[in-house]
């Protein structure tokens, strides 16, 4: 079965055995409230999820997939930037870390690139990355 095919009541069963049911139709919200809204949606019904569902899809890759603690991260984090009143712009990339973390990035990596990174064990870290060099890190959420 590939992710294309997969039914919304499949996703919803996903996210709910993986969440909890609440949180499962949370999570999978359609809301048309705009397009930001949407985009959050699609990362977290497409990429995220998609993570959870069809791990197998890093194999040959060479490197780990994300760690269940990563998506249970990253999803947590896109819900709550796309239920803000204001939704949190989209990022550029949604990354695996090949260390089975998952990075959110923003910006130009030429120039400046800011990383919101959730860890292998789900710790969130927040980075500014400044001509290839890392100028500022802090944790932003301890597993």
């Amino acid at each position: 079965m590939s992710a294309a095919s997969l039914s919304d009541a499949g996703l919803r069963r996903y996210a709910s055995e993986l969440f909890g049911s609440e949180s499962g139709d949370a999570l999978l919200s359609t809301s048309l409230q705009g397009e930001r809204r949407q985009g959050w949606d699609d990362i977290i019904q497409w990429k995220l999820l998609e993570w959870v569902v069809f791990p197998e899809r890093f194999d040959g890759d060479d490197i780990e997939p994300p760690t269940e603690e990563s998506l249970r991260a990253a999803t947590r984090e896109a819900m709550e930037m796309r239920d803000d009143e204001e939704p949190m712009p989209l990022p550029d990339w949604v990354v695996p870390t090949g260390d089975g973390g998952i990075a959110f990035r923003w910006g130009n990596p030429a120039e400046v690139l800011w990383t919101l990174e959730f860890t292998a064990d789900g710790q969130t870290i927040f980075e500014t990355i400044e001509q290839c060099h890392t100028t500022s890190s802090h944790v932003v959420r301890d597993a």
